[in-house]
């Protein structure tokens, strides 16, 4: 994390990242060869997916956080059920919600409680859903000056004393929603989560975003600024709150706050500035 310095780290980078995607390929085909091996390929439904994806220079980001960017969110998610032919792809819309339910419905076992949905129709060529919800809380993309601080050698010593914390005012948390053409996103402080419910609420307590995906791909312009789609933006919110009803709940805890972050990052305790 942190700024890259010229166009050479940038290569290296990239360089780096695509040898990753080799070495991840070789992996996988071992897999895939011992299923052969073990006579298992032919009752095994094997998925292929990721958590996030990488920036990879994009918006001149790298890695991954607290954004709601295509290259972020849109990972890769490939099926193979040996009952159905391969080589076929889909625009369906997915979430990592959903794997389970999947694989279960693939069972035979029914599980109507979980908030996630089987993919099984879009194995078919149907649709699942109309939107996707995304929802990030980690401290790694609320504050980048946290971790600029760590350029300083005693950072650790004042993460671990409590004197280096995150700074919690900042509107780094996100909660947004995707569908077929649209990507909308609200950034807010872990001190202040809010469900909103109409525009002024939204536009009080969250730093907003919109994309037209079809007129620009790459995500450039902010659509939410402009009055003109005032109707856009509450439509998507509505959707968005729909969805972190229906797979999140009240969503209107600080628990971030509470205990330390538990994803592999510095952790930290203590009583968040007011």
């Amino acid at each position: 994390f942190g700024p890259v310095a010229d166009d050479e780290h940038w290569r290296a980078g990239l360089e780096f990242y695509l040898n990753c995607l080799r070495d991840v390929d070789r992996s996988i085909a071992l897999v895939l060869d011992a299923l052969v091996a073990s006579g298992q390929a032919d009752r095994t439904v094997v998925v292929f997916t990721a958590d996030h994806g990488e920036m990879a220079g994009s918006h001149g980001l790298r890695q991954k956080a607290n954004f709601v960017y295509d290259e972020n969110f849109h990972v890769p998610l490939v099926i193979a059920h040996p009952d159905l032919p391969g080589g076929t792809a889909t625009d369906a819309l997915a979430s990592a919600v959903d794997l389970v339910p999947t694989l279960l419905d693939l069972a035979g076992v029914e599980a109507p409680d979980l908030p996630g949905r089987s993919l099984v129709p879009a194995l078919t060529g149907g649709a699942v859903r109309e939107g996707v919800l995304t929802a990030v809380e980690t401290v790694i993309g609320l504050d980048a000056d946290f971790w600029r601080a760590f350029e300083d050698p005693t950072a650790a010593d004042r993460l671990v004393s409590g004197e280096l914390r995150p700074d919690f005012r900042k509107r780094g948390f996100l909660r947004g929603y995707t569908d077929a053409r649209y990507t909308f996103g609200r950034y807010f402080s872990p001190l202040e989560p809010n469900r909103p419910t109409d525009l002024e609420s939204l536009f009080a307590h969250n730093d907003v975003v919109l994309y037209d995906r079809e007129t620009d791909p790459d995500e450039t312009v902010n659509l939410a600024a402009d009055p003109a789609h005032s109707d856009l933006v509450g439509d998507c919110s509505t959707r968005l709150e729909a969805l972190i009803t229906a797979e999140i709940g009240a969503d209107l805890d600080t628990w971030v706050l509470d205990r330390p972050n538990l994803v592999g990052y510095p952790a930290w305790r203590g009583d968040a500035p007011s």
